[in-house]
């Protein structure tokens, strides 16, 4: 919506600048603001989310069909589709999920290619490079990376003239990459690697809890089942990791005792499959924050793709291949029913938040405070994220959305004072009440980032706030609110 204003040069979008060209996290943002020019903001969410969703099902077809034939192509799209159901998808990914469609199609495209990249073909795999880079920089990286490994080690009769047609061909993508690097990446920037979730190197225990959280599928906590309030250790048996898993090693099995040509694209495809699972499992989370996160799990989805150019097929599918199906079907059922748990829920929560939205007065400049006083059901948290719905259609200014203070995205604050309010609010305006370190920390942060720019926001949205929180806020903003419901309060500054 911000792009859209911003085109158009409308006065209300001043305090934002686009981004430079080369940012490589764009495809979902133009497309987004291309639906928004049609339809309004709730179908245009749908409409992507189902794009996505249909793409990458559709892809994994696509690519079992380039890469071993049409058997098999229905069994791969039920694969698809339940990797589609990741918990990135299901929190707005978007950028990401078409970086994925982009890697698995691209890949199918350059397989059936590789003995033969004419020049038009490369201009085609050089774009589809360029459009993989613009969607997601970790989905490139594995794209890139899959296309240079069958042009080296996959089956071709001419290698070196294979080699010097395709490599060349991520020319343009490293130009943008370091274009970009050199006009955006804030300065004194590096790339560290962090392990976020091994609390000690040299515990077993910690390299245990280190591989376990690298879970693309947690659409609802492994403790509960869909439509279920009461949790149980004995419910994890149920989570879709494991039996996508155990799926994964039944197909790849039944592979073994099918007289199928054994290419030197398929073992290429194995290798990075396992790669991939080596990272997931001992990788670091990400190399600093501001480069972006959610490393191992990203790589460890696009390598599970790859697993449909490992299955076997003979006539019929062997008993073990059915058995492993059946596990991808029982995710796939699984997510479906939490993903309906997670949208009656969200549904609800929306409806209260965003009642808000008419008693705030255009020309206003918000931010939200959002409190959870117990564990999120789901992965996907919303309440953080919805006071940005307050802003569309509206001459709304909305600080804490926190694409505008990072440089990874097509839109950021013009000045670098506010992109860096921006950084810092959005990191403690999310609060936990069953966490009392954690919500002591933030508020000692939210304390000071509010001193330095309370005045920017004259309008404060707050959810399901406690004394404590109460107590910081009011040293800017009334302790009366100006609308109130059951659990979002309207705030204004003093």
């Amino acid at each position: 919506y911000m792009m859209g204003l911003i085109l158009r040069g409308d006065p209300s979008a001043a305090y934002l600048a686009l981004n430079t060209l080369a940012v490589p996290n764009s495809t979902g943002h133009w497309l987004l603001a291309f639906m928004l020019q049609f339809v309004g903001p709730f179908a245009a969410t749908k409409l992507i989310a189902t794009f996505t969703f249909a793409g990458m099902t559709a892809s994994a077809g696509w690519l079992r069909w380039k890469t071993v034939g049409s058997g098999g192509v229905i069994p791969s799209m039920l694969i698809g589709a339940t990797l589609a159901f990741n918990w990135m998808w299901l929190a707005g990914f978007y950028n990401f999920s078409i970086g994925v469609i982009v890697f698995v199609f691209t890949v199918g495209l350059y397989y059936s290619w590789r003995g033969n990249v004419t020049p038009v073909r490369f201009v085609v795999l050089a774009s589809f490079l360029v459009l993989g880079y613009w969607s997601h920089i970790v989905s490139f990286a594995m794209l890139a990376g899959t296309v240079s490994l069958l042009a080296v080690f996959g089956e071709t009769s001419d290698r070196r003239s294979t080699i010097l047609r395709t490599l060349p061909a991520v020319i343009p993508v490293l130009a943008l990459f370091f274009w970009f690097r050199s006009v955006a990446a804030p300065a004194g920037d590096s790339l560290t690697p962090h392990w976020r979730s091994l609390s000690s190197i040299t515990s077993p225990t910690a390299w245990i809890m280190q591989m376990l959280s690298a879970d693309p599928f947690v659409i609802i906590s492994r403790k509960l089942l869909p439509f279920v309030d009461q949790g149980s250790p004995f419910f994890q048996l149920a989570a879709p990791v494991l039996w996508i898993a155990v799926g994964t090693a039944c197909l790849i099995a039944a592979s073994l005792f099918v007289s199928t040509e054994r290419s030197k694209g398929r073992i290429v495809f194995g290798a990075i499959v396992a790669m991939s699972l080596l990272v997931a499992l001992f990788a670091p989370d990400d190399f600093g924050l501001t480069n972006g996160s959610i490393i191992r799990e990203r790589i460890l989805l696009c390598g599970l793709f790859l697993t449909v150019c490992l299955i076997g097929v003979s006539g019929r599918l062997q008993a073990i291949a059915r058995i492993g199906i059946a596990c991808f079907a029982f995710a796939f059922l699984y997510q479906t029913a939490a993903l309906w748990d997670y949208s009656l829920s969200s549904n609800n929560v929306a409806k209260e938040f965003l009642a808000a939205k008419e008693h705030i007065s255009d020309g206003s400049t918000i931010a939200s405070v959002v409190v959870a006083r117990t564990p999120s059901r789901f992965s996907s948290y919303p309440v953080p994220q919805m006071n940005a719905y307050n802003g569309i259609g509206r001459d709304v200014r909305v600080w804490d959305n926190y694409e505008v203070g990072h440089y990874l995205f097509p839109v950021v604050a013009a000045s670098a004072a506010d992109r860096e309010f921006v950084h810092e609010l959005i990191q403690v305006n999310a609060l936990s009440i069953y966490n009392p370190a954690d919500l002591d920390e933030k508020l000692q942060r939210l304390d000071r980032c509010l001193e330095l720019n309370h005045q920017k926001v004259n309008v404060m949205v707050v959810w399901d706030a406690d004394p404590k929180v109460s107590a910081v806020l009011s040293k800017w903003f009334e302790d009366v609110p100006f609308y109130s419901n059951e659990r979002l309060k309207l705030l204004r500054h003093r």
